[in-house]
């Protein structure tokens, strides 16, 4: 997603559940059993749920922090995500994925997390890069957020107030005069 696109896509999480509530309810009335006509009604009734399911509103903010700004190259560099939820309600299946500019590695850590947020509530994850030269300017937070469900995912990309930009230039050494 770009910023500002919100795509909500369904997670097929629960197709098996119907199809086996189908097919223990063709058996229980076949066979005549009260037991799998009740387990064929309680995972339709799952099913139901996770038809009836809405992707959850996702109203967060996002900071990046890096320890330096600039480096050089082979230096590694500690990048901190802070994830805020600014929205009214729980997020109980909270996925960032932090734009890493692709000429960097990541040398430890990850830059992916997954939590659940309370409204207000914030939560932060680190990664460390080794610097190569160049500028180097991260691409927005992926975030996907799915309900308690599970049933319908919603993926928004979110730019993170602070720090963007890597800037690795070698050190230059003044050499002997002639």
């Amino acid at each position: 997603a770009t910023p500002g696109e919100t795509l909500d896509r369904e997670t097929n999480r629960w197709h098996g559940v119907n199809a086996l509530s189908l097919a223990a309810g063709a058996l229980g009335v076949l066979l005549g059993r009260p037991g799998l006509l009740l387990v064929a009604v309680v995972g339709v009734a799952y099913g139901g749920l996770a038809l009836a399911a809405r992707p959850p509103d996702v109203h967060v903010e996002l900071s990046r922090e890096l320890d330096r700004h600039t480096a050089a190259p082979g230096d590694h560099v500690r990048v901190t995500v802070t994830v805020r939820n600014a929205g009214d309600s729980l997020l109980a299946d909270l996925r960032l994925v932090d734009g890493v500019p692709d000429a960097i590695d990541v040398v430890e850590g990850s830059p992916r997390t997954a939590t659940s947020l309370r409204p207000g509530k914030a939560a932060s994850f680190a990664y460390t890069v080794r610097a190569t030269r160049g500028d180097h300017e991260f691409d927005p937070v992926t975030v996907l957020a799915r309900g308690f469900s599970g049933a319908i995912e919603r993926e928004t990309a979110v730019h993170a107030r602070g720090d963007a930009v890597l800037t690795c230039t070698p050190r230059l050494d003044v050499g002997d005069p002639l």
